[in-house]
């Protein structure tokens, strides 16, 4: 903050006298101007710490003079001066911005207790804002979106959080509810699928200094992933920043290494390693809970006929067009993968013995029934097993591919399911 000297600019028709000696006493530089026009063009290129308007000048005269210093810089004090004034000029000067008037001749006292207080809050003022444009302009050259909340209203945001959010004026202060119409949907990943705007800036506040991934989507914009971290602002209180860090780029690698280490390449459906790690949870899911669980394996029949008459290119086809027909025939909550060359198998969880064996005969009927392209007459043969307490992954694939041998042994082209084992409870010998 400036605590003086400051630069002073007096306009005044008199010749200098006493009061040009006080300011040259107590001020800094003095921008002395005998009228109006003198005083226009010292402040086409200079802007003074303080005015001090003469009202010995025409009315229209300095009235012009403190429109134009308020009007660039609304902070700066304009001291009205002359002899006793009269109600029209107190009256003039206030709807001009004056913000004092002192009678000639002025003192070095009237400087320092009337004047220089003034100036020193102005100073103090234009300091204020200039570190704040100078801190929002350093944030908005930051690439990362950010901004400043308490969790009910959000009082700033950057440039890159407002292309984010869609908004094309500097945010004032608003409501975090408002902000949300402009970001409709985000994703706070391992807290809740969907979330509104409000409720993630809720549940981020409640652990400072975390690391958190959210995707975001605009009204425009498409969905980005960003890690956010909140940061308590020190001497604001309750008060939050919030940077994003965009790995959009980084997450859709890992996705799509995700999706090549657990996809079968050449029908785009799960792999078997996929499907182990599936069905294991699913049978903790059906342990745990009680619920029923099936699984079925299909094989194509004489699938070794086509590779060998037709090659194997034609086989490739065939697996396809055969995948392709089989995830559009099951539900969204089962898993279909290739299990290995052309053997498929599918995960129905919350599905019975008997009616796992209903869709296992539906979809048989319905490869049977479709004219494929390479291979119009082929056929698939269905093994069905359900989940019992004592089953593990091994023996529940183990029972569905007995069933798959037993469905092939009486004919193909069928379905077949194998109740669990019971095993009887040992006899106690007397």
């Amino acid at each position: 903050m400036q605590d003086g000297p400051f630069s002073i600019l007096f306009v005044s028709p008199e010749a200098p006298g006493t009061s040009t000696l006080a300011l040259k006493q107590w001020g800094g530089d003095i921008w002395n101007a005998g009228n109006t026009l003198e005083g226009l063009n010292i402040l086409k290129n200079l802007l003074p710490d303080i005015a001090i308007l003469d009202t010995a000048l025409p009315s229209s005269g300095w009235e012009e003079l403190a429109a134009m210093i308020k009007g660039r810089e609304p902070d700066i004090p304009v001291i009205l001066t002359g002899m006793t004034p009269n109600q029209q000029d107190l009256m003039t000067g206030m709807r001009a911005g004056a913000d004092l008037f002192l009678e000639l001749p002025l003192s070095g006292e009237q400087l320092e207790q009337e004047i220089f207080p003034l100036a020193r809050r102005a100073a103090q003022i234009r300091s204020n804002r200039l570190r704040h444009s100078t801190a929002a302009a350093i944030l908005d050259a930051t690439p990362a979106p950010m901004l400043i909340t308490d969790g009910n209203t959000v009082d700033y945001m950057n440039r890159p959080m407002m292309e984010l959010a869609d908004l094309n004026a500097q945010l004032t202060p608003r409501s975090c509810s408002e902000v949300e119409q402009a970001i409709p949907l985000v994703r706070l990943h391992a807290v809740d699928d969907q979330s509104t705007f409000t409720k993630w800036i809720s549940v981020v506040m409640e652990t400072p200094d975390c690391e958190h991934l959210v995707s975001v989507g605009g009204k425009k914009s498409c969905d980005r992933t960003f890690l956010l971290r909140t940061t308590p602002l020190a001497g604001l209180r309750n008060r939050h920043s919030l940077s994003f860090t965009d790995v959009t780029s980084i997450e859709n690698e890992k996705r799509m290494y995700h999706r090549l280490a657990t996809t079968d390449p050449l029908t785009g459906v799960c792999n078997r390693r996929k499907f182990m790690d599936e069905l294991d949870t699913e049978i903790s899911r059906a342990a745990r809970y009680g619920n029923p669980l099936s699984l079925i394996m299909i094989d194509i029949d004489n699938f070794k006929n086509v590779n060998d008459t037709m090659g194997h290119q034609a086989g490739d086809v065939a697996l396809v067009e055969l995948a392709c027909l089989l995830k559009d025939n099951i539900r969204s909550m089962d898993l279909l993968a290739r299990y290995g060359g052309e053997e498929f198998a599918l995960i129905i969880p919350e599905t019975d013995l008997e009616g796992a064996n209903c869709v296992a005969s539906k979809l048989c009927s319905i490869v049977d029934s479709t004219q494929f392209a390479i291979v119009p007459d082929m056929t698939c043969s269905l093994g069905v097993s359900s989940f019992s307490k004592d089953d593990s992954v091994h023996s529940l694939i183990e029972r569905a591919d007995q069933a798959l041998y037993k469905a092939k042994h009486l004919g193909k082209n069928q379905a077949c399911k194998l109740e669990p084992v019971c095993n009887p409870a040992p006899t106690k010998v007397i």
